[in-house]
């Protein structure tokens, strides 16, 4: 059941009107779903303590439960009652609304007070709970830190976030007497809207929340019932926005998209199958390319995504396997790419990425040479990008994890600007663009190859960042997995952030192209940077430059933000505090000596959680 967006406008103005008809708290319930009966079409079945048939909770010993009623509990959200779902195979928790009314309607509602959290001060591999309405499935939760909506062929799952309280990495707080040393609560609603043949008049309504994670995690999701029934305008609230999915802030003329351009799956080729025994290398991933390109559809919510297999762990036929299926996925809603890491452990990794047309794989070693091998006659990335031209298909080259000690990549040997447009500076390898911060943690780094230097020495690329995900679960990658703890970072998944100015891979490439991006640890917080009125990426004319011109950022975020930092030739110059705000606008002069010889700025901004996004420079040129 996947509604247009025809249909949802239609639903969303609908409940827009009876909101503002039955505005007054002396509305009846029992009227207001009536109207929401007869002019949407869907049905609002309650989960109210009060009444007949409410809100059965039936957990199996894989939940924790608290009862203000029996128990003084200080609770989080003035739950009365709340069951825990924990992270664990097998844990299930199921409970069952009211019965259900025999109105011919086109579908049915469900609203509950919902959490979920990190249950714990360190990071915790991915959780993922399976939603379902009877025997039917729905869609696939798992953690975020702002609202999402998932769907599916059988309905839409919205989870409409009204708190979120974050910690910085190691710290904790304690919500109540159930949920104790925690480190991120995300508490509102969870609107689940179903063809209303699913669900049996004359009967309750069975949803049931089951762990589905492929390895047990501390994080957990909460159904909780609250001290009062849920009010009719919370209903309303709750469905408006799941309903109209109200668009990302971005500027006019552009469109924000998100995605994760850097994934590995567990289709690997296994070398030592290969009948003259020539080395052997197991998969580097985990799970199938299929459920990775649902999963980044599907739970993730990207925009866009690319499965980037190891070339060396590819033959032709597993290519056309993967650009098939590449192919198979691409839509307007969900813009697959076609890659390929290129993993040079001589001249460093870089992945390839072709506007639309895929061209043949170009290996970067010998497939039968050992995994940590550096063979000295290893094509060099001037070769790779003589190669691409020769294609004559466009596509691009993005560095990645440059300083990693394991297989450094050194952008003042090999750089060409025609295919090295952006940068991965982010990733679960942790902070590719300096060193000595949080964000820094994990791999043995050589600092000299940080890109700070190369952006300082002049070169020219955006930000973006990738998970560069082993654990299939792209876009919300956390899980630390026993052969790849190198490559476990605290903030999980990195994700590229691009302005496109038209859809499909046509405006994903050209915003890649143009520098249009921004590289972030997270969703759900974004940043936009111009001067003088040109977006991030862009180069401007000195000479056509006012004397002091005007740095504008626009950041917007979920969770309250700490500061940003303006760099200046690849230098921090001024820091400003954000003193905990969500959103910001803010307008900028350099005073500081030297600002007649800026060659570039580009902005840093800490969210109080840690989460980090970079803005692309923009660039000024001296004629």
């Amino acid at each position: 059941m996947r509604l247009s967006d025809t249909r949802r406008r239609e639903l969303e103005r609908a409940l827009a009107g009876i909101a503002e008809e039955t505005f007054s708290p002396r509305w009846p319930q029992p009227e207001t779903l009536r109207l929401i009966r007869e002019r949407t079409g869907i049905d609002v079945i309650n989960f109210d303590v009060f009444g007949d048939g409410g809100a059965i909770f039936a957990p199996n010993d894989g939940c924790r439960r608290y009862d203000v009623t029996s128990k003084q509990v200080a609770s989080s959200s003035l739950a009365l009652s709340a069951h825990i779902l924990d992270g664990n195979a097998g844990n299930t928790l199921t409970w069952f609304s009211h019965v259900v009314p025999a109105n011919p309607c086109e579908l049915a509602c469900f609203v509950v007070n919902f959490s979920m959290g990190n249950g714990s001060p360190i990071p915790q591999p991915t959780g993922v709970f399976e939603l379902s309405v009877g025997d039917t499935r729905i869609a696939e939760l798992a953690l975020v830190k702002e609202s999402r909506i998932w769907e599916s062929d059988n309905g839409l799952a919205g989870f409409y976030v009204t708190r979120v309280d974050a910690t910085a990495f190691g710290m904790n707080f304690d919500l109540d007497e159930m949920l104790t040393r925690e480190s991120t609560f995300v508490d509102g609603h969870l609107v689940v809207i179903v063809p209303k043949g699913l669900v049996s008049p004359g009967e309750p309504a069975r949803l049931t929340l089951r762990y589905v994670g492929r390895v047990p995690t501390r994080q957990w999701c909460r159904v909780a019932l609250g001290l009062r029934p849920l009010a009719v305008d919370t209903h309303l609230e709750a469905m408006r926005w799941t309903l109209s999915a109200p668009p990302r802030w971005s500027p006019e003329g552009y469109q924000l998209l998100f995605g994760d351009l850097h994934n590995h799956s567990g289709e690997s080729i296994f070398l030592s199958d290969i009948p003259d025994g020539k080395g052997a290398a197991g998969p580097c991933g985990t799970g199938d390319r299929d459920s990775l390109m649902r999963f980044a559809r599907d739970v993730a919510g990207l925009d866009f995504f690319c499965l980037s297999e190891h070339d060396w762990q590819m033959d032709a036929r597993d290519w056309a396997h993967l650009t098939g299926l590449t192919e198979a996925y691409n839509s307007p809603k969900f813009i697959t790419m076609h890659g390929f890491e290129w993993t040079s452990n001589t001249y460093g990794h870089r992945n390839v990425y072709f506007a639309d047309t895929p061209g043949p794989l170009h290996f970067s070693r010998d497939p039968y040479t050992n995994q940590s091998a550096r063979p000295a006659d290893s094509p060099t990335p001037a070769e790779l990008w003589a190669y691409l031209r020769g294609l004559k298909l466009p596509s691009i080259t993005v560095p990645h994890h440059m300083s990693a000690a394991q297989f450094p990549l050194d952008m003042a040997r090999f750089h060409d600007p025609q295919f090295d447009t952006v940068v991965e500076i982010y990733s679960s390898w942790g902070d590719s663009l300096e060193h000595g911060r949080p964000v820094s943690m994990g791999a043995a780094r050589i600092k000299e190859l940080a890109h700070i230097h190369s952006l300082r020495r002049g070169v020219r690329s955006g930000f973006i960042a990738s998970s560069d995900s082993h654990d299939g679960y792209p876009g919300l990658a956390q899980g630390r997995l026993p052969s790849r703890g190198h490559i476990f970072h605290h903030l999980g998944s990195g994700l590229a952030a691009v302005y496109v100015k038209e859809g499909g891979r046509a405006g994903l490439f050209e915003a890649l192209t143009s520098k249009r991006s921004f590289a972030v640890t997270c969703s759900g917080f974004t940043v936009w940077a111009t001067l003088d009125g040109q977006p991030m990426g862009s180069a401007l004319s000195r000479r056509r430059l006012p004397n002091r011109p005007v740095y504008r950022l626009s950041i917007r975020s979920a969770v309250p933000l700490r500061e940003a930092v303006i760099y200046r030739n690849g230098e921090p110059i001024e820091k400003l505090d954000l003193a905990g705000r969500t959103e910001c606008d803010i307008d900028w002069r350099d005073d500081k000596p030297g600002a007649e010889a800026a060659q570039s700025y580009f902005t840093r901004v800490l969210r109080i959680d840690c989460e980090t996004a970079w803005s692309s420079p923009v660039w000024i040129d001296h004629e």
